[in-house]
């Protein structure tokens, strides 16, 4: 009986342990994608955006102006596409920080009625009615305060916005927290680690459910408010769904490659051990290579990539909000540190690679660290002169020098937790004998 309760037990575990990762998995990447101001930013710059808003507002603003008995030209200069990316970022702060969303457009009313004032002038005509052209005006700037502003829309559910935001953080720490002690629960009773099983079943789970959703909801055809909208709706939601599938995909590939290597049969590749440390090292070698091979533009739009994302992962965590042009110089800013930061990271990697293969062959001494430090220091050298023939990249000793600090520290945690694994191992054998 009794071992039929823990067999039931391990089994909820498991099954717990694999429903808290996936709410963590869907959790997280609400948190980066409808949660994160910069994300959207981003979608409606990929889908020309302003461009459609623009023509949009243009074409109701035309209805209007023949009905006023006026020509096309009045709307000349009265807002351009940067005023509209202010105005939405805008709305969109307002709807993040959850606060009171006023548009502003006393620019459009200045620039309109100098317009109209310059088009009657050019006509030889007055203004009898200055309660109509003021009418007019109104009706030109709520057609433009409705089209930001999605109909106050955006208005209107920004506070229940917010509190979704705050459930969805309480949460996805709650969902964290019980995972953790799940685990540890699992490991100490059943002596087993669920992470396997949660990253497999959630995998299959992200997986499914992105499909699921895609095959009974046409995504591709939604309809909502406007065609503009509904054009950033929908490739908003296929994003998301892409972000799903990968999330999915990574999942699984880890949990079977994890369920390959605490197989018994990973034994049997122990003859090829020393081959295989070799193939790795090589590999990594070559893709530093082949990062130094990018010319200098790609390599800093990759730069500037990789910064950008750490900001949007920083500013989701932290909650911050930022202005277009303080990311741009965040950017400009920090690529920099991400760079040097890529440096480190990638011989670093090359320092514990190269460290494991020499103690293939001899016992870890000072001789051979001294020895993986030197092949680490001159590949680096190697590295920076490569770059002199690359398009717009530099050699820099700076450079040279944070590879050799980033290889020496990889060589040095290597050895730490080697001498670790040695000292248990150790143990082990005495207790056996004992």
């Amino acid at each position: 009986m009794k071992s039929k309760t823990k067999y039931f037990l391990n089994y909820i575990t498991k099954f717990f342990s694999a429903i808290l990762f996936f709410i963590i998995s869907i959790l997280s990447i609400l948190l980066i994608t409808v949660f994160n101001k910069n994300f959207i930013l981003d979608i409606l710059e990929k889908n020309d955006y302003y461009n459609g808003l623009n023509t949009v507002i243009k074409n109701q603003m035309s209805y209007q102006v023949v009905q006023a008995g006026f020509d096309d030209e009045v709307l000349d200069g009265i807002y351009d596409e940067d005023l509209l990316r202010r105005s939405t970022k805008k709305v969109l702060d307002g709807l993040y920080n959850n606060k009171e969303i006023n548009i502003s457009t006393s620019k459009i009313e200045e620039e309109l009625n100098k317009n109209i004032e310059e088009y009657v002038a050019n006509r030889g005509f007055t203004i009898d009615d200055r309660e109509a052209v003021d009418k007019f005006v109104v009706e030109m700037t709520n057609i433009y305060k409705t089209n930001i502003g999605y109909s106050n829309v955006i208005e209107k559910v920004r506070t229940l916005f917010n509190n979704s935001y705050r459930i969805i953080l309480i949460g996805l720490i709650i969902s964290v927290i019980l995972f953790i002690g799940n685990y540890f629960f699992s490991k100490t009773i059943f002596k087993e680690r669920n992470i396997i099983v949660s990253l497999f079943t959630t995998g299959i789970l992200l997986i499914f459910f992105s499909y699921y959703v895609k095959e009974n909801i046409d995504i591709n055809n939604i309809t909502i408010y406007t065609e503009l909208i509904s054009k950033v709706i929908i490739n908003y939601l296929n994003d998301i769904f892409k972000i799903m599938d990968i999330l999915g995909i990574i999942y699984i590939i880890i949990g079977l490659i994890m369920i390959i290597l605490l197989n018994k049969f990973i034994s049997t590749l122990k003859k090829y051990k020393k081959a295989i440390n070799i193939i790795l090292l090589i590999i990594w070698m070559i893709v530093i290579f082949l990062f130094s091979s990018q010319n200098g533009n790609k390599s800093t739009n990759t730069s500037d990539k990789v910064t950008l994302a750490v900001i949007n992962i920083t500013t989701t965590v932290t909650g911050n909000t930022y202005t277009d042009e303080e990311i741009k110089n965040m950017i400009i800013d920090k690529t920099t540190i991400v760079r040097k930061s890529a440096h480190f990271i990638e011989y670093l990697i090359l320092g514990v690679l190269i460290i494991n293969v020499l103690k293939d062959y001899a016992k870890i001494n000072k001789r051979m660290i001294l020895f993986a430090l030197m092949f680490c220091f001159l590949y680096a050298i190697s590295d920076e002169l490569h770059q002199l023939f690359s398009d717009g990249r530099t050699c820099k000793i700076l450079d040279i020098f944070i590879d050799t600090s980033g290889s020496f520290m990889g060589i040095l945690i290597y050895n730490i937790f080697y001498n670790i694994y040695l000292k248990r191992e150790k143990n082990k054998d005495i207790t056996y004998n004992i």
